[in-house]
């Protein structure tokens, strides 16, 4: 049961940081709500996880999950690429 309420957890914050991607600054509604109703989730979910759970043992799933699974929904944007390397010797 904690297993499945931390993974529910990490799903909402993933979710919400997402949603943040989208909400541009906090400047668009739906997204910005999206934000907030995602961590609200996930704090929530994580707090009745952290009854049954260790908060060492949660925080470590939390974070090493959450962070696998953060790139792939914000790497989407082509405007995100690293640039380049330049080579030896040339004006950067």
């Amino acid at each position: 049961m904690a297993y499945g309420l931390l993974a529910a957890a990490i799903a909402a914050e993933v979710a919400g940081t997402t949603a943040m991607k989208y909400s541009e600054g906090f400047s668009k509604l739906w997204p910005s709500l999206g934000t907030l109703a995602g961590y609200l989730l996930a704090f929530a979910l994580l707090a009745q996880t952290l009854k049954t759970m260790q908060v060492g043992t949660a925080y470590a799933i939390w974070a090493g999950v959450g962070t696998a699974a953060s790139p792939p929904s914000g790497s989407s944007s082509s405007a995100s690429r690293p640039a380049s390397p330049s080579s030896p010797g040339s004006p950067s």
